[in-house]
């Protein structure tokens, strides 16, 4: 009777840390996603997937801790698969090869003499018909002028930045204000611009750094 009564207990046990570690994982996913970006959340999502997947299978508890590794598993590598095919077909994501840059960017890094390691792209949006980039760039004040002239941009009001200029930016390295930060942007940088592309960037003097929103309409 006693034995019954233990491997009960521990089934219960078992069920709840399975329910638990399920929980959990739904929490790591989304607060990866939402913390880290969409890139680097896919990348952690493969091997949790397929944790999760194993977890689904083996689970002695019932039904719900099944159900929800598997969910969480699917939701995983879904998240995975999307991230990748978006990124190979469209290009979306990261962008780590110079010839995937985009001409402002290239421009831009010629005219503030930056290296390699001292840019961040991502291309946030890609259609047959406009597209938009996002870009982090190291820039000396004393490159400065040059390298927003190169593009067209003049100094303006921080008021006027946009609202969803920092969104437009990964997490990780998503822009900040501070009473020293300088607005640069082109004359047609609106909530609705013409076609051509048009600019919008941030600096700031204690870390060096120049965060741009690049959009194309065609």
């Amino acid at each position: 009777m006693m034995q019954l009564v233990d491997d009960q207990a521990a089934r219960r046990t078992i069920h709840r840390v399975e329910n638990g570690l399920a929980m959990a994982g739904g929490v790591v996913l989304v607060g990866g996603w939402w913390f880290l970006g969409l890139a680097i959340a896919a990348l952690l999502a493969f091997p949790l997937g397929i944790c999760f997947l194993t977890l689904s299978k083996r689970a002695r508890g019932g039904s719900t801790s099944k159900t929800l590794a598997f969910l969480i598993a699917i939701a995983s590598l879904g998240l995975t698969t999307a991230f990748l095919a978006g990124w190979l077909l469209l290009g979306i994501g990261p962008i780590y090869s110079t010839s995937k840059w985009p001409d402002g960017l290239r421009k831009m890094a010629s005219a503030a003499h930056a290296d390699y390691w001292e840019i961040q792209a991502e291309t946030v949006e890609w259609g047959l018909l406009d597209a938009q980039h996002v870009w982090r760039i190291k820039v000396p004040p004393e490159n400065l002028p040059a390298a927003v002239a190169t593009l067209g941009m003049a100094e303006v009001q921080v008021k006027s930045l946009p609202v969803a200029f920092r969104s437009a930016f990964p997490p990780l390295w998503r822009p900040t204000l501070s009473k020293e930060s300088r607005c640069f942007a082109t004359p047609d940088f609106t909530d609705f611009p013409p076609d051509g592309d048009s600019y919008f960037a941030v600096y700031s003097p204690l870390a060096q750094t120049l965060s741009v929103w690049h959009r194309y309409s065609f």
